[in-house]
């Protein structure tokens, strides 16, 4: 089966944009390729090593608790997916960009796959939880603007910026799309019953999923 084949099928079937919870329900059935060595799983638009961090990031966002991390459930897996065949030729270009920039601390994909989850933490806080007041509020106001800014260096912050935020928003989105969560770790019904608009919180039952 023909992957990118799949998707236009579906879109036009449903008369509807792709959802994450769409492109979940046929990763497995659709993905073709050798897996890699480090992964597990065959990249479609990140290379090995873009790969093997991502995963690596992605379980530091949505760790192994009392839940499946991440990459347990593929979102890392779906996000290559996503990006491959749903985001815009130029959307790619602007993710691959930014992808760079906030890797730049490694000389090159061979040393971003043999990464350390050390390093990787300290990458991640050194671009969130580390970042200073000052460039808080110019990110803030980035994360506005729909066009990099002519200035270099604001334009380097502008696409670094706006990778994180789509990877973040991204893995959240697909991580509660997916069946295993959906089904045995949210409030499921597989035939929802009627509309309520107004009923006590305590009725509700947990969190449902979509």
């Amino acid at each position: 089966m023909n992957r990118r084949d799949a998707l236009k099928r579906l879109s036009i079937g449903m008369g509807y944009s792709l959802s994450a919870a769409s492109l979940a329900t046929m990763l497995h059935s659709c993905q073709s390729g050798t897996p890699t060595a480090t992964i597990g799983w065959q990249p479609t638009f990140f290379q090995p090593g873009e790969a093997k961090a991502i995963s690596n990031i992605l379980d530091l966002l949505l760790p192994t608790t009392n839940t499946p991390s991440a990459s347990e459930v593929g979102v890392d897996q779906l996000c290559d997916l996503i990006i491959a065949d749903v985001y815009e030729t130029e959307d790619q270009e602007d993710f691959r960009k930014g992808m760079a920039i906030f890797f730049e601390d490694f000389a090159n994909d061979k040393a971003l796959q043999n990464a350390t989850t050390e390093q990787l933490t300290a990458l991640v806080e050194k671009h969130t939880t580390k970042v200073s007041a000052a460039d808080q509020q110019k990110i803030k106001a980035l994360l506005d603007e729909d066009e990099a800014p002519s200035d270099p260096t604001a334009a380097s912050m502008f696409y670094r910026c706006h990778f994180w935020n789509s990877l973040r928003h991204m893995a959240i989105s697909a991580y509660f799309s997916t069946e295993a969560i959906a089904t045995e770790h949210l409030v499921y019904s597989p035939v929802p019953g009627p509309y309520q608009g107004c009923i006590l919180a305590s009725k509700v039952g947990g969190t449902w999923a979509l």
